[in-house]
């Protein structure tokens, strides 16, 4: 009897850890984000004060500016955040009730902690990480990628998982389930597969709301990492955006070894952007009409090569300019950002099937 219980207790035991990701629990998957979020305990670190700040003042500014800017899009069917990270808080800020999310970057899926796991000395661990990890976000609205390569993959702390966690119950989220997945869009197989996840689906929504969908794939989006590996692209096929963020991104799209990428973004019929968009000239090229809004005052000296005088001239040309009331990419001083929404003029049959409301 005794052989036989330990049979059983190996194959129950084998059936646990063989499900995937996705058969954890609903409630167990928000509190452990509830719990990485701190939201049920005392604002004790900078960090959490930060946050309290943060969605006091900065989540409003933002969701202010979007009723007003892009109130047709807010519900829009996908939204697309290329080069994103774990920057959940600005896609839901700005766009709070769109069907489907679709970001990436090169920060490793990662995974939750195991709270059950964890001794008072490990639990804090994790908050020190967490807090760490969100710095750079919370006091001026954008992650910094080289320091990301190292704080999210930490002993305490695995990818971007905890913190899109973190930031969508921040933000007035639950949290359903969610479900390893590949580059292309298919689901994981882990006896098939080798290494770790690259893709993830998060299913999420608010109270009594519709449910949401985040795909987040990490991979390296130059052209030659695409050619690499062109499951991303396979996934886009069957993807229109119905509008696109861009920010803090490096001014990757201003370089041709990433034109495969900039091709894809600038089929959107939206874009939302900063000056690490695309530049200000291709986009009056590729037919957008452009909206500016705050100001443009320059680059970071370590980009001083991306300086578009071409942007300095129309904004000088924009007189009153209206101030963004919330930090915004690298210039994140409120009064010194720039944010550009430019549009596709959608004309003659494209007219006819919106009129029609087909």
């Amino acid at each position: 009897m005794t052989s036989l219980r330990l049979a059983a207790a190996a194959t129950c035991l084998a059936a646990l850890f063989s499900q995937p990701a996705g058969a954890i629990e609903a409630r167990s998957l928000n509190d452990t984000a509830r719990w990485l979020a701190g939201v049920d305990a005392p604002a004790t670190t900078a960090s959490q004060k930060g946050w309290e700040g943060l969605t006091q003042k900065r989540t409003p500014a933002l969701r202010d500016f979007a009723q007003k800017h892009l109130a047709k899009e807010q519900a829009c069917d996908t939204l697309f955040y290329p080069f994103s990270g774990p920057d959940m808080l600005n896609a839901v800020s700005l766009f709070p009730a769109c069907k489907k999310y679709i970001l990436f970057g090169l920060e490793p899926v990662g995974e939750l902690p195991d709270l059950g796991k964890l001794d008072e000395k490990k639990q804090a661990a994790v908050r020190k990480d967490m807090d760490k990890a969100q710095s750079y976000l919370v006091a001026r609205n954008y992650f910094v990628t080289q320091y990301m390569g190292s704080e999210l993959r930490t002993p305490h702390l695995k990818g971007v998982l905890p913190l899109v966690s973190a930031m969508l119950v921040r933000t007035g989220y639950e949290l359903h389930d969610y479900a390893w997945a590949n580059t292309d869009g298919s689901k994981w197989d882990a006896a098939a597969s080798t290494g770790t996840p690259r893709a993830i689906r998060l299913h999420f929504g608010k109270p009594g709301g519709p449910e949401q969908e985040l795909f987040y794939a990490s991979f390296d989006a130059s052209d030659k990492g695409l050619k690499n590996n062109p499951g991303f692209l396979r996934f886009m096929e069957g993807v229109t955006p119905t509008a696109t963020l861009i920010k803090s991104a490096s001014y990757l799209l201003h370089d041709d070894i990433f034109s495969t990428m900039r091709g894809l973004v600038e089929k959107s019929p939206v874009l939302v952007q900063d000056d690490t968009g695309l530049p200000y000239r291709r986009l009056l090229g590729s037919g957008y009409k452009v909206e500016l809004y705050g100001d443009y005052t320059g680059v970071l000296p370590v980009f001083k090569y991306r300086y578009q005088p071409e942007l300095a001239r129309a904004y000088a040309a924009v007189q009153p300019k209206e101030v963004l009331q919330f930090p915004w990419s690298y210039m994140y001083r409120i009064g010194g950002v720039g944010l550009q929404i430019a549009r596709k003029p959608v004309t003659g049959p494209a007219v006819a099937r919106v009129a029609s409301g087909s």
